[in-house]
């Protein structure tokens, strides 16, 4: 009787180890969904951040090729000038 007895307390404690394990496993699982979650929305914040910086290129981007004309042209307009400045006096 005394084996019984002993066998069905190691059954019981077998359970209860297994049970304790699942639940453990549970917890491990719903932490991991947690981070999972927070992870995909970190990603998405830098994948927007990402965006904003790159539009942000390109309108520097623009805003530099439009200066660089705008001096180009003035150059061009500060050449003329000066050509035309030192040019010799017509006689009258």
């Amino acid at each position: 009787m005394m084996n019984t007895d002993n066998a069905a307390d190691t059954d019981e404690a077998s359970y209860t180890e297994f049970g304790e394990a699942v639940t453990r496993l549970q917890e491990s699982m719903d932490g991991l969904s947690t981070d999972m979650s927070g992870l995909e929305r970190a990603t998405q914040k830098l994948a927007d951040s990402t965006q904003d910086l790159s539009e942000t290129q390109r309108e520097i981007s623009d805003q530099m090729a439009r200066t660089a004309d705008e001096i180009r042209t003035a150059n061009r307009s500060t050449a003329r000038i000066s050509a035309s400045s030192t040019a010799a006096p017509a006689d009258d």
